[in-house]
Formats: structure tokens, sequence, C-alpha cells
């Protein structure tokens, strides 16, 4: 399945930005997890804000299964960590997109946005 990444091209590209799901390559190593087709259909089903939280839940699922299958080694605890970023990413998104005024900038906002906290995202 196809994976790509152009910033803000699409609504496609804005969610995997969103999810920091934007680097080519193996998943394991830092490369995107989500393919085109699964965040086609989540925008499809769900508003903006919600398919970004499904999409890191998915992103979550996919590390919590890779923490699961593998044997003790130093990625294991890596995975964990990554997975439970995303799950907390799932409920910031949730809490910002039910904040009064909804998600995104707000009247009389510098147009600056700060961007998420990834430190534990990808390592």
């Amino acid at each position: 399945m196809a994976k790509t990444y152009s910033p803000g091209a699409t609504n496609r590209d804005r969610l995997r930005f969103r999810l920091a799901d934007t680097v080519t390559g193996d998943p394991t190593d830092g490369g995107m997890v989500l393919d085109n087709a699964e965040i086609d259909d989540l925008l499809a089903t769900y508003s903006f804000p919600e398919a970004c939280a499904q999409g890191a839940e998915a992103i979550a699922a996919y590390f919590f299964r890779l923490w699961e299958e593998i044997g003790e080694d130093d990625s294991k605890e890596s995975y964990r960590n990554r997975a439970q970023g995303y799950i907390d990413l799932a409920a910031q998104i949730r809490k910002t997109a039910q904040s009064p005024g909804g998600p995104g900038p707000r009247r009389g906002a510098s147009g600056v946005m700060s961007a998420p906290d990834l430190t534990n995202y990808r390592q």
C-alpha cells in the first residue's frame, strides 16, 4: 500500500503531520505507519480532529503489537513508550477539539502554533 507525504497538500498530509507520521521507511525505524487508504478512510468517516485521534490510536496499536511480539531486547520498552505517546496524543487531540472554539487558531491568535511534544514518539 502507498504511503506518501507532501507538506500541507491535502487533509491526508495534514493528518500525517499532526501525527508525525511523515518519514518514509520502515515503521520500526521511525517510518510511516499508516497507509494512504487507511487515512483516507478515517477522513471519510470522521471529523478531522477525530480522524487524527483515531489515527493516533491505530499507530499506538501497531507499536503495542510490536511490544507484545518481540522478546526482551533494547527496543521493547521503546515500542511501549511510543505506543503510550500516541495514546496520549489521541487524548490531547480530543480534549483540544472539545474545548471552546474547537481546534485551530482562536480569534486574536498570532498565527503561530506550537508543535506537539514528540520527544517520545520517534526515537
